[in-house]
């Protein structure tokens, strides 16, 4: 009997370490494609000016072999699409067409039942305009009679009285004004003390900002967001843009500042100048990848450096 019951205790223990394995396994598999299988994305646009639509913009991105797919489209109106799988997660244009049916089906109850209350309203209106004209018919003209009685319930104060409390009320007001200039000092001398501690910690933070520390870690920051770029950058990107102007003065004008930016966009970006006609359209096309690696290469190099736990430990005032 113990030997059994042993046996199954060892079963449902190997049961649970397999399950506890496989989701370690399933965490690790996640992880690790989320580190080294990069985000794909795309994007094209074209356009031309005096259009009924003059921009078309469609943004991709992709990740896992096109498992997750995301997908931002404008051009007569702005849509958004997001599939996992065969799943389609949120679709704006969907929703937008849900919630015109929902608007138009409450239009449609509405108009059906105004038509059916109508008259309904019209009748009880009518009683209601016949039964105020009755109540104005039926008011009793008694209002003369209260002015009698509120003149005989008039007491006259004697003058001593009125004496007293006007000392009274002196007292008290200039009481009030010795406490008010009393509170006036007070808040005066607050308003000026935060006024010195803001002044205190404003020179604190710029004397941080001027040391060493911060300047190790700034160098440090610039130095990996450079390297991010660098990796992020688009691998193809191509613009073609087609531009003239009324005046041939102004496209010569275009052609030349082409001209000074060519070492720097003359791989990517292609202009063919209009002399003769006035017109401005071109297409973009960007590809590119995303790895989340890099950024996480970038984070810890980042955080092992000592100066910016010095940095932290300065901004938080620690041990000053």
């Amino acid at each position: 009997m113990l030997h059994i019951l042993l046996m199954i205790v060892l079963l449902i223990l190997k049961i649970i370490g397999i399950i506890l394995a496989a989701a370690i396994g399933i965490l690790l598999l996640v992880l690790i494609c989320g580190l080294f299988v990069p985000i794909r994305y795309y994007v094209t646009a074209d356009g031309k000016l005096g259009e009924k639509h003059p921009v078309r913009v469609e943004m991709k991105a992709t990740w896992l072999l096109h498992m997750v797919n995301i997908v931002f489209s404008y051009g007569e109106s702005a849509r958004l699409k997001i599939r996992v799988l065969c799943f389609t997660l949120l679709d704006s244009a969907r929703e937008r067409k849900k919630k015109k049916e929902k608007k138009e089906k409450k239009k449609r109850e509405r108009n059906s039942d105004i038509k059916e209350n109508g008259k309904g309203e019209r009748e009880e209106r009518e009683e209601i305009e016949n039964l105020k004209t009755e109540s104005r018919e039926k008011k009793p003209e008694t209002e003369e009679i209260e002015e009698t009685e509120t003149d005989k319930a008039e007491v006259e104060i004697p003058a001593l009285e009125n004496e007293e409390k006007r000392n009274k009320s002196v007292f008290a007001f200039f009481h009030k004004l010795l406490e008010a200039l009393k509170n006036i000092e007070y808040t005066i001398q607050g308003i000026c003390g935060k006024i010195k501690n803001v002044m205190e910690n404003i020179r604190y933070y710029i004397d941080i900002l001027q040391g060493e520390a911060f300047r190790s870690v700034f160098r440090n920051a610039k130095k990996q967001l450079i390297w991010i770029c660098r990796k992020v950058k688009p691998t193809k990107c191509r613009i073609n843009l087609r531009a003239g102007m009324e005046d041939p003065a102004t496209t010569g004008q275009i052609v030349a500042a082409y001209g000074i930016l060519y070492p720097l966009v003359g791989g990517s970006v292609f202009l063919q100048p209009e002399f003769e006609e006035k017109v401005i359209e071109g297409d973009v096309y960007i590809k590119g990848k995303i790895t989340g690696i890099i950024f996480l290469i970038a984070g810890l190099k980042i955080a092992l450096d000592k100066n910016i736990w010095r940095l932290i430990k300065l901004l938080k005032k620690e041990g000053v």
